[in-house]
């Protein structure tokens, strides 16, 4: 990753972690080897962690949105559990949240 992609990536990911916090679990966030078919995903990592992984292959404009989706669903696991997975209303409020956090904080 190039160092204005790098700053990029770490700019939205701060900005992720300081304007929409998960508060019930410890997020780590990671690009990383994927299929091809596979852009991201959250997972639990044990009782009180949630993992957020990204495809690496992914341009950074890509990987970035990539991640603000999928930090949407880890900010709603605590309210959806098993449907997590899903696109329901409550992730449609986080994932407006996390956007507007990353693409226009002073909003």
């Amino acid at each position: 990753m190039a160092g204005l992609d790098r700053a990029r990536w770490v700019a939205a990911t701060a900005a992720l972690r300081t304007l929409c916090p998960v508060y019930r679990y410890e997020v780590t966030v990671r690009r990383c080897a994927m299929p091809k078919d596979c852009d991201g995903y959250v997972r639990p990592d044990g009782d009180t962690k949630l993992s957020v992984r990204v495809n690496r292959a992914l341009e950074t404009s890509q990987a970035v949105e990539v991640l603000v989706h999928e930090w949407a669903h880890a900010m709603t696991w605590d309210i959806e559990h098993e449907r997590s997975w899903s696109h329901s209303a409550y992730w449609g409020v986080a994932y407006a949240e996390a956007y507007r956090a990353v693409y226009n904080p002073h909003e």
